[in-house]
């Protein structure tokens, strides 16, 4: 049990990992006794232990951070003991945001030049046209990535092993502790191999996050290859201007914070409860604390009021606007970052929100036999936006239950009734022979999982019969209601199979009346009257005096 490895990648104040911490120090505990109850004394210890080897985290928000590794103390606290060293386990940073296994190889793609707010487009469109040219460059040698690759495999096992050896050591007393810490820093010095390659990772995360004008050392992919062949061919500049963006952004590149973790094959558990929020900057919350801009009555009106600052002479509305502007261009930053990096390519679709990169990077993260459980939207099964990750859970057999709830009875009171979540249990790629994932839906309470009359089977082959062409997760109430729509589309084939142009009903479909192209044929009541129809009734009828197509005796 040990060895288990269990992560929250928005961990915040840790609620999950406590959770988690108790769930397996118990069974610990139980073990160790070898009884069913074991002692107080027994269960603090196993927590304790527990805590120094099973639980990881990771949250963007230093204060979550630190409060999250306070309750962990408090939880694992054991009479005679030091308190635990977690700075190696509970991390701050952005989750979504950094280099993964495999990133660098590929080289800094061109859309990272994209221009966002605040940028200059013609210098944006220098460096995209440049970054072109050193990458076809390279595509005729081929040769730096390919050393680096094999290199960094070198290293990276080294660096592994250097934090397995940091798991190994004990914190029996506060000098071990002391000790630890010591070490763990000296992995993490300015001349080690951690540095190097998390500067590599920077650099190409830079590209996508620096702002774009005249002067600014925006890394590119010759810069890339230069610090990879040769680190000290790159000025000092550029590299201090991507650890500046990596301070400030907070990148987290997963396998050089945990290569011990991925060098084992991945986590065995990823949990959480992500944030809900779209990634696209909401102006009214950024004005909230300025009443003259928040409460303008509509968009258009709350611009004219924003470019009334920008030319006032005052420094402090000055400041507010050059502060919105950052966090625009921020924003813009992290939406172009998850839709062109490549580490999102199942839901950085239309108006991304969080929750469901958080799910995606759930699937990378796991280990083969790895399980995952997270609290999301249902919209992760049943929205548009979502139908490709779902597919790909259902199509790989990575889906192991998804159960939708409604918060009527509140089982969060600080959320709206009519909010609907779901509990999705995930598996790891290695999970082969898992059973058919369950569903459920319009659940109001957690009993209602153990009734059979509500919670139901579908197959991926049950979700190509139901919805062939969007196959999103149908919505049904109860186990009847899934069985006999199943059976339903068994004998009856849909209208037209948009997927394999199966058309068995002969549809055709046509647009008759729209009511912005065709605007010209319609009538107010005042124009039809004007034109010699009456009322009689509810109905205008009459002749019209109009040649117009449309207008007919009725």
């Amino acid at each position: 049990m040990l060895s288990l490895k269990v992560v929250d990648p928005a961990c915040g104040s840790g609620h999950f990992l406590l959770a988690a911490a108790r769930r397996i120090g118990h069974a610990l505990a139980q073990v160790r006794a070898g009884e069913d109850q074991p002692g107080p004394a027994e269960v603090r210890r196993a927590v304790r232990d527990v805590i120094t080897h099973c639980i990881y985290g990771v949250d963007l928000n230093p204060l979550a951070v630190e409060l999250c590794k306070l309750a962990l103390w408090l939880e694992g606290h054991v009479s005679g003991m030091p308190l635990t060293f977690l700075d190696h386990h509970i991390k701050c940073g952005n989750s979504l945001v950094g280099a993964m296994p495999g990133s660098i190889a590929a080289g800094i793609p061109d859309a990272a030049f994209d221009a966002v707010t605040g940028d200059d487009k013609e210098t944006a469109r220098t460096l995209k046209r440049r970054n072109r040219q050193e990458r076809q460059e390279w595509e005729r040698g081929q040769i730096i990535f390919e050393e680096f690759i094999a290199a960094t495999g070198e290293e990276f096992d080294q660096l592994a092993a250097a934090y397995n050896t940091l798991e190994t050591l004990a914190e029996d007393s506060y000098n071990n502790v002391q000790r630890k810490a010591a070490i763990y820093q000296q992995i993490r010095s300015a001349d080690s191999k951690w540095w190097t390659e998390n500067t590599a990772a920077n650099l190409w995360t830079a590209a996508f996050f620096s702002e774009i004008r005249p002067g600014v050392p925006v890394p590119t992919f010759q810069t890339l290859q230069d610090y990879l062949q040769n680190p000290a061919r790159v000025s000092g500049q550029v590299v201090g201007h991507a650890w500046e963006l990596a301070v400030r952004h907070r990148f987290f590149h997963w396998h050089l914070e945990f290569p011990q973790v991925f060098a084992a094959g991945g986590f065995d558990i990823v949990l959480g409860n992500p944030p809900w929020e779209r990634i696209k900057l909401q102006e009214e919350e950024h004005w909230a604390d300025d009443p003259y801009i928040c409460r303008a009555p509509n968009k258009a009106e709350r611009t004219r009021r924003i470019a009334e600052y920008r030319r006032s002479n005052d420094p402090k509305l000055q400041a507010r606007v050059a502060a919105f502007d950052r966090a625009k261009h921020d924003h813009e930053a992290i939406s172009k970052f998850v839709r062109q990096s490549g580490r999102f390519p199942l839901t950085a679709v239309g108006d991304v929100n969080y929750y469901a990169l958080f799910a995606e990077l759930a699937t990378k993260l796991l280990a083969p036999r790895g399980r995952g459980g997270m609290v999301l939207p249902t919209g992760i099964a049943t929205d548009d936006t979502c139908k490709q990750f779902f597919n790909h859970l259902m199509d790989n057999n990575l889906l192991t239950g998804l159960y939708d709830f409604e918060n009527r009875e509140k089982l969060f009171p600080a959320v709206v009734s009519l909010q609907k979540f779901c509990l999705l249990t995930l598996a790891g790629p290695g999970n082969k022979n898992i059973e058919v994932p369950r569903f459920a839906f319009f659940l109001i309470r957690t009993e209602q999982l153990n009734d059979e009359q509500r919670v139901f089977a579908l197959s991926a082959a049950d979700l190509a019969l139901l919805n062939p062409n969007t196959r999103t997760c149908p919505v049904f109430r109860t186990r009847a209601d899934a069985e006999l729509t199943r059976k339903i589309y068994r004998r009856v084939p849909v209208l037209v199979n948009e997927r394999t142009g199966e058309n068995p009903w002969g549809i055709a479909f046509l647009r008759m009346l729209d009511m912005s192209n065709d605007s010209h044929l319609f009538k107010t009541s005042e124009e039809l009257k004007n034109q010699g129809f009456s009322l009689r009734g509810n109905i205008l009828s009459g002749m019209a005096r109009s040649t117009c197509p449309s207008t007919r005796p009725r």
